[in-house]
């Protein structure tokens, strides 16, 4: 596929313009993201602590 030459450009705030746009024609309707605090998986939890922490071989279970 190819884009024409305004997709093209390497100018940083054509770039920030184009991706506020292509972010607003795929999330039509979406009004804002939604916090993970109380609705996240335990596992998905667990490895966003252990990020937070550091990760040391002792978190690791076999």
């Amino acid at each position: 596929m190819r884009q024409n030459s305004e997709e093209m450009t390497t100018e940083p705030d054509e770039i920030i313009k184009r991706m506020d746009r292509l972010v607003a024609d795929t999330s039509p309707g979406r009004e804002g993201t939604v916090p993970l605090n109380g609705i996240a998986e335990p596992i998905a939890r667990n490895h966003r602590n252990a990020i937070r922490r550091g990760m040391s071989t002792d978190d690791i279970e076999g």
